[in-house]
């Protein structure tokens, strides 16, 4: 999408240094289906950000682990599998709720001499999703929507073993740079507000704004403006789950008894007659959203 490279490039520079801020976004990626390019985004991002590692299937014990020896750039695709219910899903999402912070610790103890160890949880990670991140982890997440590439977009072929040298002579060059003017980045840093933005959106993007104040100071407005679209973004598809939920709802109130199936155009009357909804006015529900609203479901 628009503007999305120079976040990305932004990102990218900022998780060489990412122990100077107080928190440090998730890259999130979206899809509706598959083939959209988020493996391959990230195959880009692995290159060039901070001691970058894949990780699948990760358990709770490994990742708490990786992290605090090795304080990666963490790539989980497939993330979907963490709004599941299971034990393992709850636990991954516990400790990558608390991972964007600063200081963030676990506490586990050691099964032989139970010892109590903490773990540091805190470090830059990149998600790749069909359908939507958790709740919580799209919240301290920059979310970016992709979709599949149209017939009439043409884009250079990518391998990774004929990128590879490139990739890491601009990733030296990124290191240098952060080493060079890592005082100048958190000098910016700490005063620096975005009154544009929410409270958790603000604490999101001050990083990269950090960034690009040092690094071309000319196109903070740029950043800015792509912010305010992401966000907003965020915003409208936080309003259409909560939408959704009010839909199941209600249709559950006036679906035809003892029926298993029904016509759409029934259903689309009964809803829009229910008092005080937002059917018939606000949201204007017709056959194409109601399939949009339930699909995730």
């Amino acid at each position: 999408p628009s503007g999305v490279p120079l976040t990305l490039s932004a990102w990218v520079i900022a998780s060489h240094c990412f122990d100077t801020f107080d928190a440090f976004p998730y890259a999130g990626f979206g899809s509706p289906t598959k083939r959209c390019g988020k493996t391959r985004a990230t195959e880009v991002l692995e290159l060039l950000a901070a001691n970058a590692r894949r990780a699948v299937n990760l358990s709770e014990a490994a990742l708490f682990r990786l992290i605090e020896s090795e304080a990666p750039t963490l790539i989980l695709d497939e993330a979907e599998s963490l709004s599941g219910k299971t034990d393992r899903a709850e636990a991954l999402r516990s400790l990558l709720n608390a991972g964007n912070r600063k200081g963030t610790k676990v506490y586990r103890c050691d099964k032989n001499t139970l010892a109590l160890k903490a773990f540091e949880v805190y470090c830059p990670k990149i998600f790749c999703c069909i359908g939507n991140l958790p709740d919580t982890i799209a919240d301290r997440s920059i979310l970016i929507a992709m979709q599949r590439k149209k017939p009439c977009e043409e884009v250079e072929r990518f391998t990774f073993r004929d990128t590879s040298k490139e990739g890491e002579t601009l990733r030296k060059r990124i290191e240098a740079f952060v080493e060079s003017f890592r005082t100048a980045i958190e000098e910016v840093y700490r005063p620096l507000r975005l009154p544009f933005l929410s409270d958790r959106d603000e604490e999101n993007w001050l990083p990269l704004f950090a960034i690009l104040a040092v690094l071309d100071r000319s196109r903070t407005e740029e950043l800015r403006l792509v912010a305010e679209r992401l966000t907003q973004q965020k915003a409208a598809r936080d309003e259409d789950e909560g939408l959704a939920l009010r839909l199941l709802s209600d249709l559950r109130d006036v679906w035809p008894e003892s029926q298993n199936a029904a016509f759409s155009a029934n259903l689309l009357e009964s809803l829009k007659a229910i008092e005080d909804s937002p059917w018939a006015s606000e949201v204007e529900l017709n056959p194409r959203k109601l399939a949009r609203f339930l699909r995730p479901f």
